[in-house]
C-alpha cells in the first residue's frame, strides 16, 4: 500500500503586526529601535539576522505572560518584562528581592531556588538600579542568614546554576559572609576563591571528555545560559575566558551535531520529542534546547510563539536575548551546507562532578547531510541506573512538517507505560547497531522472556519496568511519520521517498504488523511492530540521481539485503568497498562490575574491526582529543 501527500498547499495563517515601542532599560545589550525588525508573524523567520532574532526574544518578554506558579518561571518572566518596559510595576523588584526567602518544594535545591539564581544574578548586573538599598538588603540577608549549597554540585546543569551564581554573588555583594551547607563560613573572596578551580576543573574535565548533557535536548540549554552571566559580569579575565571556551565548546558540539535545529542522535536526558516544524502545534512540549539553535544559527527555522511560551520550562531564552556573546565565526559556519556530508564520531561519558575522572558511556556514530541525516548509537550502561532518556537511533529527513524522523526501539526501560507508550526511553540494553557505507544501518534485537536484572526496590529504573519482569515486550517496534511524499508498506519492507532522498527499511527476520496502535500515534505516523524475540533490521539512505529513480531504489535494494542468523544473532553483509561484515549481537558484563556493555561485534574478512579512536569527537568539521577543540582544520582551543 501507498500513501501520497496530497498537493494542496497549507493556508498562511493569519498575520499580525507586533507593536515595537519598549525601551531597553539600564544596561542592556544595546540594540537600538532602528536595529530592530518589525516581526509581522506569529512565527519568527529563521532568515532575520541575528539582532533581529534577539529582539524577537525581548519582545517575548512582555508582562502579560508572567507565570505566577512558582520562583523557576516567574524569575525569568520578570526578568524578560524588565527588559522590555523597565523597572515597571513596584511588585517586580519586590519580588526579585523576595527569592532568597520564598519557600521551595524541592528542599535539595534549597533554600534558595536554584533555577531562579541565574536570572536573579542578571536583574541585579543589569537592572540593579530597580531595586532599592533596603531591597538588596532584604535579599543579601535571606542568602546570608541561612547556610546555603554554596559548593554543591547535583546534576551538570545544576552545578553551573550554582556555581556561576554563587560567584556572581559574592562578587556583587564583596562584603558579605557566606555559610556553607556544613556550617564553613566564607568571605566573598574566599568563597570566589573556592568556586574559581571548580570552575576551571569542570571545563578541563569537559574538554578532556565531554560531558553527559552535551546532547541533550532539554539540559544543553541549562548548561549554557549560566555562563554567559560569568561571561558579561566576572571581573576576572580568567573566570570569563573559562566561561567563554565552556559555552564554545557546548555550542560548538551542538552545532556539528544539528541537524536543521534538531540535534542527531545519540541523545541523553532526552524529556521531551523535538520538532521539525515551524509555528509548531500546542499539542507538544518544546525541547528547549532548539531555542539555543534557533538563537544562535536559525535553525529550526521559525520558532513560534507556543515555542517560546510553552510552560513545562521557564523563559531561559531571555537571559540568551539580554547578553551580547556569540559563539566564534567558524561555529556559525559549521554544517553539511557549508562543509558537506560528514561523519561524526562522539563519546558521552559517564556523568561526573568538577573534575573527577568520567569514562566512555555512549558510542556515536553518525552521517549528517544537508537532506538527511543517520544518527546511530551504543552504549553501556548500569541496569539499575538512569537510562531511561536515551535515545540510540534515527534517520531524520528534510521537511516542512512537524513530524520528520524515522524512530526505532525496543520498549523496555519505561515499558510499564506500555508498546505505545514513545515516551523518553528510546534505547534498551537488548538493541545494537552497526552504521556502514556512509548511510547504511543494521539494528540488531534480541530480547529475553524474563528481566535478566531483577533489582532492589531502591534501584532508579526499576519502578519504570517491574511489570514486564517475568514477561519482556519481546518486540522491535519504528514509527514513520505520513506526512512524508510517498510511504510504501510490504510484508517485509517499507518504502519513504522525501522529495529526492529515498530510505528502506527490512526487517530480516518477522512480518510487520501495521498501526496497531492508538489513534494518536496513527494519525501522525505509519506504526511497524515486528513482534519477534530476536530479530534485525536494515535501513539503507540513497539520493535520486540522474541514473536512480525511486522506483529504481526500490529494485536495487532488494538485492543489497543483508542475511540474518536467528541462531548466532548476527548479521551478513557486503559492504561498498567489498569488505565481508559480520554484525553480531554482544550483550556482556562490563570489567568494572557495575556496568553492561550493549556494543555488537563487528568482523569485517573475518577479523575484529579494530574501534578504538583517541578522540572524544572525531569529524571533518570537530575534532576533540586530549583537551584540544579544534573547529575546521584551524581554529583550535584549549
Amino acid at each position: 500500500m501507498t500513501f501520497r501527500r496530497t498537493n494542496n498547499f497549507l493556508f498562511l495563517a493569519l498575520f499580525f503586526l507586533y507593536v515595537i515601542s519598549h525601551s531597553i532599560f539600564a544596561n542592556a545589550d544595546g540594540v537600538s529601535s532602528s536595529n530592530v525588525g518589525n516581526a509581522t508573524s506569529s512565527t519568527f523567520d529563521s532568515a532575520e539576522s541575528f539582532l533581529n532574532r534577539k529582539a524577537s526574544v525581548k519582545r517575548m518578554g512582555d508582562p502579560k505572560y508572567i507565570d505566577n506558579s512558582g520562583p523557576k518561571a516567574k524569575s525569568y518572566d520578570v526578568l524578560a518584562a524588565t527588559a522590555q518596559k523597565g523597572c515597571g510595576s513596584t511588585e517586580w523588584p519586590a519580588y526579585m528581592a523576595s527569592l532568597s526567602t520564598l519557600p521551595v518544594s524541592y528542599p535539595p535545591d534549597g533554600p534558595i531556588e536554584m533555577f531562579s539564581m541565574p536570572p536573579l544574578v542578571r536583574y541585579l548586573y543589569q537592572y540593579g538600579d530597580c531595586m532599592t538599598p533596603a531591597q538588596k538588603q532584604q535579599l543579601l540577608t535571606g542568602l546570608t542568614s541561612q547556610r546555603q549549597w554554596l559548593l554543591g554540585h547535583g546534576t551538570l546543569n545544576h552545578a553551573i546554576m550554582r556555581a556561576s551564581s554563587w560567584y556572581l554573588l559574592a562578587q556583587y555583594f564583596p562584603k558579605a559572609k557566606w555559610t556553607h551547607w556544613d556550617g564553613t563560613v566564607y568571605t566573598s573572596a574566599q568563597l570566589m576563591a573556592a568556586l574559581k578551580p571548580l570552575l576551571f576543573g569542570r571545563k578541563s574535565r569537559f574538554y578532556k571528555s565531554g560531558h553527559y548533557e552535551w546532547l541533550s535536548p532539554t539540559y544543553a540549554m541549562v548548561n549554557v545560559f549560566p555562563l554567559l552571566n560569568l561571561i558579561d559580569f566576572a571581573a576576572d579575565p580568567a573566570v570569563k575566558k573559562t566561561a567563554e571556551e565552556e559555552a564554545t565548546l557546548e555550542l560548538t558540539v551542538l552545532k556539528a551535531h544539528s541537524f536543521h535545529g534538531e540535534i542527531v542522535p545519540p541523545l541523553t536526558r532526552k524529556n521531551f520529542d523535538q520538532l521539525n516544524a515551524t509555528d509548531s502545534p500546542q499539542d507538544y512540549v518544546p525541547a528547549i534546547t532548539q531555542q539555543l539553535l534557533w538563537y544562535y544559527f536559525g535553525e529550526p527555522a521559525g520558532l513560534g510563539l507556543y515555542d517560546f511560551q510553552g510552560r513545562k520550562e521557564p523563559y531561559y531564552i531571555s537571559i540568551l536575548g539580554l547578553s551580547n556573546w556569540q559563539p566564534p565565526a567558524d561555529v556559525l559556519a559549521m554544517g553539511a551546507a557549508n562543509s558537506g556530508d560528514y561523519v561524526i564520531k562522539a563519546i558521552t561519558p559517564s556523568f561526573g562532578i568538577w573534575d573527577a575522572e568520567t569514562s566512555p558511556e555512549i558510542f556515536g556514530d553518525s552521517y549528517i547531510a544537508d537532506d538527511f541525516a543517520v544518527g546511530t548509537g551504543n552504549q553501556l550502561f548500569e541496569p539499575g541506573g538512569y537510562s531511561g532518556h536515551i535515545q540510540t537511533f534515527s534517520i531524520l529527513l528534510k521537511s516542512k512538517n512537524p513530524q520528520n524522523q524515522i524512530e526505532c526501539y525496543q520498549p523496555y526501560w519505561k515499558s510499564n507505560a506500555g508498546e505505545d507508550a514513545w515516551g523518553t526511553d528510546r534505547s534498551s540494553p537488548f538493541q545494537e547497531m552497526y552504521r556502514y557505507d556512509k548511510s547504511s544501518v543494521v539494528m540488531l534485537f534480541d530480547t529475553p522472556k524474563k528481566d535478566p536484572w531483577v533489582l532492589g526496590s531502591d534501584a532508579r529504573s526499576l519502578p519504570d519496568r517491574s511489570i514486564h519482569k517475568d514477561a519482556l515486550l519481546q518486540l522491535a517496534e519504528c514509527r514513520i511519520p505520513k506526512d512524508f511524499d510517498e510511504v510504501i508498506k510490504e510484508k517485509n519492507w517499507i518504502f519513504v521517498r522525501q522529495g529526492g532522498v529515498f530510505v528502506a527499511m527490512a526487517t530480516l527476520l518477522g512480518n510487520n504488523e501495521y498501526d496497531q496502535a492508538p489513534s494518536k500515534l496513527t494519525s501522525k505516523y505509519l506504526v511497524v511492530k515486528v513482534r519477534e524475540p530476536k530479530t534485525a533490521l536494515f535501513f539503507r539512505v540513497e539520493r535520486e540521481t540522474a541514473d536512480l529513480n525511486f522506483t529504481q531504489f526500490r529494485e536495487q535494494v532488494r538485492l543489497q539485503r543483508p542475511q540474518y542468523d536467528v541462531a548466532s544473532s548476527s548479521v551478513a553483509l557486503l559492504e561498498k568497498s567489498g569488505t565481508q561484515t559480520q554484525v553480531k549481537f554482544k550483550l556482556q558484563a562490563h570489567a568494572d562490575g557495575k556496568r553492561w556493555s550493549a556494543i555488537p561485534e563487528i568482523l569485517q574478512n573475518g577479523k575484529p574491526l579494530l574501534t578504538a579512536n583517541p578522540y572524544v569527537i572525531d569529524s571533518p568539521v570537530l575534532k576533540l582529543r586530549n583537551g584540544i577543540l579544534t573547529i575546521g582544520t584551524s581554529s583550535t582551543i584549549k
